[in-house]
């Protein structure tokens, strides 16, 4: 499928928007409290539509075994990795990921100094890691990711320099050292309160709403 044919089946189920521009629709408040002209919700895909979560969690999973195959190519050691994510977007990710290719998983948990910790998992010295999550904004998850592995200090283990998403919404096609591997890839921006760059003076036409409470709100058809 194409990128446009994601977005209209993330669309279908509620967990993708864009605005067209219409000053009369509104924006969308992020649960940041910023402000922005699209939207995004992994969990809500795994939530409404779970065919369609593990149909982008497998294409993703088959891009990455065509990374594998052109390392074979080249004479390189096949070594199956273990897929990560974190709580709670990236766990169904991982799962689904790791069970398409027969991979092992593992999540981090979040924890109260905002870091990340594998406390359930039994990653072993020298595995190689993948890193997956549900939606990249900034890619601090990720890095995050990295840390939390690292702070194991498991000899031999080194990861994939790549990293596999459903939405990379941060504009960048990397995050440090990882290429980012999406599904889709949209253009949003997000402002503060008063900042809007699509009015004159920065104020908002029309109040901002939740897209998790006002889906309706937002993708109504406006005259």
């Amino acid at each position: 499928m194409t990128e446009d044919d994601w977005r209209r089946k993330f669309a279908d189920c509620g967990a993708f928007w864009q605005h067209d521009g219409n000053p009369k629709r509104p924006y969308a408040r992020l649960t940041t409290n910023r402000i922005s002209d699209g939207f995004f919700n992994g969990g809500r895909v795994a939530e409404e539509d779970p065919a369609t979560f593990s149909e982008g969690t497998r294409t993703l999973m088959y891009r990455f075994q065509e990374l594998l195959r052109h390392e074979l190519d080249q004479g390189q050691e096949l070594k199956f990795p273990r897929i990560i994510g974190a709580e709670y977007g990236g766990i169904a990710l991982s799962v689904i990921f790791a069970a398409g290719g027969r991979y092992k998983s593992a999540f981090a948990q979040k924890q109260p100094d905002d870091t990340l910790a594998f406390l359930r998992a039994d990653i072993k010295p020298g595995e190689r890691i993948l890193i997956v999550e549900d939606t990249i904004t900034t890619g601090g998850t990720v890095l995050k990711l990295v840390d939390a592995v690292r702070r194991l200090d498991l000899a031999g283990c080194d990861f994939i320099p790549t990293v596999y998403t459903l939405c990379n919404r941060s504009g960048k096609d990397f995050v440090g050292d990882f290429q980012i591997v999406s599904l889709i890839s949209p253009n949003f921006t997000a402002w503060k309160e008063g900042e809007n760059p699509f009015t004159p003076d920065g104020t908002e036409i029309v109040p901002p709403v939740r897209p998790k409470t006002d889906w309706t709100a937002l993708t109504r058809d406006y005259e």
